[in-house]
């Protein structure tokens, strides 16, 4: 006797689980990243995105900074055009805004605050299914 209907009540429950997960990251990530003095990182959010069709999801941050606060930089050169300035809390006069035509920025350590949530999709896909 053939079950009827199983391919897609299995599929409908795989959608919703999904939908939790994703959730989850996203909630997780939200709670994880950088704000800064600016909150522009958090604010670059988007997602969950499912894409029911192939049972996956996408989350993610479109400021430039989502990636040099996860992976870090190495030290690197930055030119104004022709100034940058900005507030500089340790600056050589003390705190204060300076203007200089090139700096060089020490780089900046790796947090992966990203990289470690992403690593446990399985965990958040198991507790969704729970």
């Amino acid at each position: 006797m053939p079950i009827v209907g199983l391919d897609a009540d299995l599929r409908a429950l795989a959608v919703e689980v999904l939908f939790e997960a994703s959730q989850a990251v996203m909630d997780d990530l939200l709670e994880a990243a950088p704000v800064g003095e600016t909150g522009d990182l958090v604010a670059s959010a988007y997602g969950p995105a499912v894409d029911e069709a192939t049972l996956s999801a996408t989350v993610g941050f479109s400021a430039p900074q989502a990636d040099w606060t996860n992976e870090g930089t190495v030290p690197h050169d930055e030119f104004g055009n022709p100034l940058m300035t900005f507030y500089w809390e340790n600056g050589p006069s003390g705190p204060g805004v300076y203007s200089f035509h090139h700096v060089n920025h020490p780089g900046q350590e790796a947090t992966h605050w990203f990289d470690n949530i992403i690593d446990n999709w399985d965990d958040y896909v198991e507790g969704a299914a729970q």
